[in-house]
Formats: C-alpha cells, structure tokens, sequence
C-alpha cells in the first residue's frame, strides 16, 4: 500500500469501497512518506452516509503509512482555489456570499459576481456547491447549512456579506454569535412552553417543553443520535408515572454530559408523553435508559434516528 502513488491507491481503495458501501469514497492529504499524511473517508456530503463514514473511521485499523484516518473533508486552508468545468474555470473570487439564519442552521444567499452566459448558469451553481464544500468542510456545509438561494441582487444585511474567500471566518462568527452554538455545556437550563394547534380540527394541541439552553449544543458531531422516550399517558397516575421518570431519565442520561434532553412532548390525542434526547452512543445510553424505566416499572416504546442537523429539536424552536 505504502509504495502506491496517491492516484492508484485512491483508484484502488474506491473501487473495494464502491462494491461494501455505495456513496463512500476516500482520498488521501499528502504524499506517500509524508509525516502527517491522512485517509479521509467522504460520503461526498450526503448525511444518510455519514453513519457508514463513521463506523469505517472508528474501526479503522492501525494503518502505518498514514498518520490518522478521519472522516470528511477538512476545510481547505486556502480557500482562493480555482475549478475549471464546462470549459470554464470558476475561482472564489467569482461569488458574493450573504449569510442569514434559516431554521437554527445558517443559510446563504450566493450571487455570481462575473457575467455568466445563460447554458452556463447550472455550471456556475455546480463549481459553487464543491467550492462550499472544500471551503466550510463538508461536514458544516452538509449538517450546519440550510439553504442556499442563488440570487440577483443580495438581499442581507451588509455586515453578513463577504467573498466566498472570507465564508468561514463568516460563517463561524454566525454560527457562535448569532446563534450561540458555542459547543459548551449550558450553565444553566432555560425551558419554554409551546403549543402547536393539530392540523385535524377537533384535536388537541400538541404541548411541548422546549430546552431553549440546549441549542448552544445543536449539531455537535458527538451528538448526532436523536432518541425517543414515548410513554403512555392515559390518567392521572400514568401521567404522574412518566413524569418520575423524565426527571430520572434527565439526571441519568445528563450526568456524563454526553447526552441531553431536548424536549418533553405531550400528545393527548395520542395519549403519550415523549422524552427527546440527543447523545452520542445510543446503545451505550440505551442500557442506562433500560435500567431506568425497569426500576420505575415503566415500559416505553424507544426511538433512535441519525440526526446531525438537529432537526427534531429545531422543529420546535425556529
């Protein structure tokens, strides 16, 4: 392995890869011999892959003509980078970016700032979508980004409009500042009370409690499980039942700080009251879920779903 070039092993790696798990490739950052050279597997930013990037990385074995495996692509450090397709080449410089919040995630507003023939427009929002890529990371431009509008004219404020040269220094400050996803624990937990009206006239609303302080927390890459606690609620007892054990599934499950409770979902039409968590390791917290509820004499019906994007949470708050 170690006496291939670059080129044939990556041809080579991709074509074992192609057959045991379509949409994962891998690439290589250096040269052969080089100290610090890495394997990076790429689900090429499609998120349902993500899982299948992660367990090949966490079960990589020790490989000695690399210094570590990783998974996705690490924004490039010169973000001044040209790409040359349909006969033309396209650069950074050619995009104005205005950046805005969408949904709890950043959106962008992308303006072609050079003259563009009309049979080449799809090829200027292509060149954009790798450039993205390569220059926010495939990991932020997949699960932090929401949506992404090429436009005429920029319609967002100007302290958030920048070269796509400038994005990730940007797009870091929005992401920290704005909307506060510094990464850190929260010190204090704030919870707000919602309710949403049932499409279904007749139907009650459905009340959510809403963690507002776990937002600081959304999309961390070591917290990308959603899990479900749903309970039966049908009286007075059962609902006094489920609330015991959300205060005790919330001080087990929050004790390492590896996973927290987002949300507390009362559906009456349903007649179930639903614990929402994000985690790490679902099977690892699974068990200490599982003891939990046995000594609570509680048997819930458990949900677990790969959700970067933090999607389950940020329905209820943006």
């Amino acid at each position: 392995m170690a006496a291939l070039s670059v080129q044939d092993f990556v041809e080579q790696a991709n074509e074992l890869l192609d057959d045991e798990a379509l949409g994962v490739a891998v690439e290589v950052l250096g040269d052969p011999g080089d100290e610090g050279r890495e394997l990076i597997f790429t689900a090429h930013g499609d998120k349902e892959k993500f899982t299948v990037v992660n367990t090949f990385v966490s079960t990589a074995p020790d490989l000695q003509c690399f210094s570590r495996v990783i998974g996705f692509r690490r924004r490039t450090g010169e973000p001044s980078f040209e790409i040359r397709m349909d006969d033309m080449t396209w650069s950074a410089s050619d995009y104005r970016v205005g950046l805005f919040k969408d949904g709890g995630l950043v959106g962008l507003e992308l303006l072609v700032n050079r003259r563009v023939p009309h049979d080449m427009i799809d090829a200027s929002k292509h060149a954009a979508f790798i450039m993205l890529d390569h220059i926010i990371g495939e990991y932020d431009f997949a699960v932090r980004v929401g949506a992404v509008d090429f436009v005429d004219h920029l319609s967002v404020d100007e302290p958030w409009v920048c070269s796509l040269e400038d994005l990730p220094r940007n797009f870091d400050r929005m992401w920290t500042e704005s909307l506060g996803r510094t990464g850190l624990w929260p010190q204090k937990m704030t919870w707000a009370m919602l309710a949403f009206p049932s499409e279904v006239e007749g139907e009650a609303p459905l009340v959510v409690s809403v963690n507002r302080s776990a937002g600081a927390l959304a999309t961390r890459a070591d917290m990308a499980y959603c899990l479900d606690v749903v309970m039966e609620v049908f009286d007075k007892p059962s609902l006094q039942r489920a609330q015991d054990v959300e205060d005790l599934l919330r001080q087990g499950m929050e004790s390492q700080q590896a996973s927290i409770m987002v949300a507390s979902i009362m559906d009456r039409t349903e007649s179930t009251r639903t614990c929402r968590f994000y985690l790490s390791d679902p099977r690892e917290n699974k068990v200490k879920l599982d003891a939990i509820c046995r000594g609570s004499g509680v048997e819930p019906q458990i949900t677990v779903a790969f959700d970067p994007s933090w999607d389950g949470y940020f329905e209820f708050t943006d």
